[in-house]
């Protein structure tokens, strides 16, 4: 019985070795690149949420500049998880505090769109319903502008 769960677990190694072999280079790749910025987006997205319901109901804040501060906290969360996994074959060390100002340009102006769907969605729909249809318009507007201009293929 011992013998046949150590082969069984030597094969279930060996089985899991080829597929990480297989998929991280599939998750690593530039098709792959959408998903990657799609994943740490809704990390950042779901730190924004948590930040705007922990500022408005424990701390009391007006939604509006509670949602602007909770956006600029997960912007730079974003961007450390952006650059590290979405954007990193694309980095260029000369070149890294220029991306730092650029992505940051493209998350204020995002932001701008964010704060303003946040606040026309705000009278039609609840407080976390109407950030997180911001957080979406935002983003899609967001990968556009950093796969076009900021972390652009040279």
């Amino acid at each position: 019985m011992l013998l046949k769960l150590q082969k069984y677990l030597v094969f279930a190694l060996e089985r899991l070795k080829r597929t990480r072999r297989r998929v991280i280079p599939m998750l690593l790749s530039e098709p792959a690149r959408l998903l990657r910025f799609i994943v740490t987006g809704g990390i950042a997205g779901l730190l924004q949420l948590g930040l705007l319901d922990l500022f408005t109901r424990l701390a009391g804040w007006h939604p509006i500049p509670a949602n602007m501060v909770a956006f600029i906290v997960a912007a730079q969360v974003n961007f450390l998880l952006s650059t590290y996994f979405t954007w990193r074959d694309r980095q260029q060390q000369e070149r890294l505090v220029t991306l730092w100002l650029s992505f940051h340009g493209s998350i204020l102006g995002t932001a701008l769109v964010n704060n303003l769907v946040f606040i026309v969605a705000r009278m039609a729909m609840p407080t976390l319903l109407a950030s997180a249809l911001g957080i979406a318009i935002a983003a899609i507007l967001n990968f556009a502008l950093l796969n076009r201009f900021v972390f652009r293929q040279s």
